[in-house]
This record gives C-alpha cells, structure tokens and sequence, in this order.
C-alpha cells in the first residue's frame, strides 16, 4: 500500500508542474485558432510580454542572486557542457540519418535550444515558488546568450545563406530578457536590500505575468501548419523531450550537481524547443515549416515527457 502511494504521489507531482503550464499554453492556441480574440491583441501581447512582463519577472527573480554561490556553482557551467554534447551527438545523428544538409542545422537547433524565458521558467516557478525562479534566473541569461551564438554558427555552416554573428550578437544585446537579467543582478551585488513589501510585489507580479506569457506562446502557434509527414521533425523532438533530458541529468549528475539546482537544470532543459529557433530559421532562408512544426509537438508533447522526467529522477532519489 505504501508503494502504491508512493508511485502515485510521485506520477502526480510531476502532472502537478506541467499540466498547468500546458493548459495555459493550449487556451492561448484555442483563443487564437477559433479567432475569439483578434490576431491583433495577441500580437500586442506578446508584445506587452516580451518588452516588459518578463523582463521584470526576470529582474525580480535575479534580485534573489546569491553571488557567493550562484556564480561559482557547477549547474551553470553544466548546462554549457550539455548544449555543446547535444549539438555534437545530434548533428552525428542527422549525418548518419542521410538528412538533406540545410535541414541538419534545423535538426540539431530543435533538439538542444529550449524554451528559456518563458517555459523553463515557469515550470522552475510552478515546481519550486521563489526558490525556483532564484536559480533559474542566472542560468536563463547565460544559457540564451550561448544557444543563441552557437545556433548563428550552426545554421551558417547547414544553410547556403549567412548570417552575421556580430549583428546577431549585438541584436541580443538588445533584448530586454537579458537587461531585466543584468539590471536585477546589478541591484542585488550593489544596490540596497530590497525590501519585503517590494519582494511580496514581484512575487504577485511574477504569478500574474507568467500566465499571460504562457498564453502568447499558445496564441504563437498555427495548428494548421502542423504536418503529420514530418518525420524529421518527429525526431527532432523526441532527441529534445526524452534523449536530451537524458544527456542533462547524466552530465550534471556526474559534474556534482544535485537536489534543488538539479531540478531547475532538468526543468530547464527538458522543456519544448524554443519559438525564437523558428524565427532564426526565417531569417536565415531555411526550412521554415519543418522548424515550426518541432516547435509545436515539442510544446504539446512535454508535459508527457516531464512527468516522466520527474518521476524516474524522484523514483531514484535524485530530486527533493
């Protein structure tokens, strides 16, 4: 009896996490695709979202940075170490799978560069409060600035035309996530202690925002565009739900990284592959349809693989 409770406590936290998450992102879908809210309000959400509702959930949540363990922990470098695995084995795997050349750069960008800034942190939200999101925040800037040189890189050396690192890298510097990062990381090395009233506001203001964010990833998708003949990208997501997570746990594990930090590492990274992957493909001239349909299965399939995710890693006591 107690093994029986046992099993069922651990299937169900793990629905707990996700289903809440994905229920937000499917209404925003259903909103969009049955036209009950214009294409217009969706666009200035995501909008509203990107400019300013993450960025300060982001800054609240680097207010919370503990410098004298944050920077030095191996989580953070752990997480490169699996990015750049995942590339490697992944485009093996489309060398050796016979894929068209333009496409493997799309393959591998599907398999390793995951949904950061919105997903990822409000899974490490859901799952874990505030603690959570302290731990999610740091990685979440150094983790987007990574993928997005090494996808300039991949996709210059898979698709015919180029894109310039440094424009691509200067347009980063731009994005708003990553200032709502630098500036919460400012205050909390040299700026006052924030006060309670100010902390007990970010947090109201995080739990609202996040849903709205969710619901523009939702309202992104055009399910009509989703083609069933997409093997490759079939298989570009199950290497990001299932044989990535893998490689996570096994790298982190094996680098000391364990309890809380390696929860938000696995829900980070075992999350769907992130929407901007398509635009870059847009820009670049590639497949653009093939990247968009990996984004959307990745993004209705990752509650299954997450709960499954979380009750094998709690089934061998790795998770708190």
């Amino acid at each position: 009896m107690n093994e029986s409770n046992t099993f069922f406590t651990m299937l169900t936290s793990g629905i707990a996490i996700t289903a809440p998450i994905f229920l937000t992102i499917v209404t925003g879908a259903l909103l969009r695709a049955l036209n009950i809210l214009s294409a217009g309000i969706f666009d200035r959400l995501a909008s509203l979202v990107y400019w300013l509702i993450m960025p300060a959930t982001l800054f609240f949540g680097s207010l919370k940075l503990d410098f004298s363990s944050d920077i030095s922990s191996p989580y953070l470098l752990a997480g490169v170490v699996i990015t750049l695995l995942v590339i490697t084995l992944s485009y093996g795997y489309g060398r050796w799978r016979g894929l068209p050349r333009a496409h493997i750069g799309i393959f591998v960008q599907g398999a390793y560069r995951s949904n950061l800034g919105l997903v990822g942190i409000a899974l490490a939200v859901q799952a874990y409060g505030d603690a959570g999101l302290a731990l999610a925040t740091l990685p979440v800037a150094i983790w987007t600035l990574v993928y997005n040189v090494l996808a300039v890189f991949i996709l210059n050396t898979t698709l015919s035309r180029q894109q310039s690192v440094s424009k691509s890298i200067f347009n980063l510097l731009q994005n708003p996530l990553i200032w709502g990062i630098v500036l919460g990381a400012l205050c909390a090395r040299w700026g006052p202690a924030p006060s309670p009233l100010l902390l007990s506001g970010g947090g109201y203001l995080i739990q609202g925002s996040l849903f709205f964010a969710l619901l523009s990833v939702g309202a992104s998708f055009n399910i009509a565009r989703l083609r069933a003949n997409y093997a490759e990208a079939l298989e570009a997501s199950l290497w990001k739900l299932f044989i990535t997570p893998l490689i996570a746990v096994v790298v982190a594990v094996t680098m000391g990284v364990e309890g809380l930090q390696l929860a938000v590492l696995f829900l980070l990274l075992a999350g769907p592959t992130a929407t901007s992957s398509y635009l870059m493909v847009a820009a670049a001239g590639g497949n653009r349809e093939l990247a968009a349909d990996i984004v959307m299965l990745t993004s209705l399939f990752f509650p299954f693989s997450i709960t499954v995710g979380l009750f094998v890693l709690r089934a061998l006591e790795l998770l708190p």
